[in-house]
């Protein structure tokens, strides 16, 4: 991944631009449920690279599956 990135940033500007229109239509459950799939990905995208590295983040790290 590119200075850290492991998600390209179009992608996250995406559905960050997505879960602000979501809040701004006071749609409280949309916001939620694309925030999940934010979080989702990124925690996905991070494990994918650790391993990668040889480094199961799943060991070193578990709140991040707790909070979705």
């Amino acid at each position: 991944f590119i200075l850290g990135l492991v998600r390209s940033p179009q992608e996250t500007f995406r559905e960050h631009i997505a879960i602000i229109d979501a809040l701004g239509r006071s749609d409280a459950e949309g916001a939620e449920n694309l925030m999940r799939e934010h979080l989702r990905k990124s925690r996905d995208a991070l494990e994918r690279a650790y391993l990668e590295k040889g480094t199961d983040l799943r060991k070193q790290s578990k709140h991040m599956s707790d909070m979705l």
